[in-house]
């Protein structure tokens, strides 16, 4: 089980920043 949280906070470390850079993309296309 605690193998598989590690992974799991280690997946999340790595997509926070795609869906961060997505998310200020949408929003720059939102004020145009």
């Amino acid at each position: 089980m605690r193998e598989f949280i590690l992974f799991s906070l280690l997946g999340l470390l790595i997509l926070k920043p795609r869906l961060q850079r997505v998310y200020v993309r949408s929003e720059r296309r939102d004020k145009r």
